[in-house]
């Protein structure tokens, strides 16, 4: 009973390895890049219920985020 249950705890954790190389895209933005957005999202994210100098609330800052 023990070495079936080894047996079947070997081949389950033999099984869980991912043998799949995966290429980087060639349009991979780099790691400082992905810092800036990330941190951009954030803040529009944090001044979505403040008013700004025109007294408008609830303005979507994502969509600028976007386009940049």
């Amino acid at each position: 009973m023990k070495y079936i249950i080894y047996s079947l705890f070997f081949i389950i954790l033999i099984s869980c390895d991912s043998r799949i190389k995966f290429k980087k895209p060639k349009d991979l933005i780099t790691k400082e890049e992905m810092i800036d957005l990330l941190t951009d999202m954030h803040l529009a994210n944090g001044t979505s219920g403040i008013s700004n100098i025109h007294e408008e609330k609830n303005k979507n800052y994502m969509a600028l985020v976007y386009e940049k």
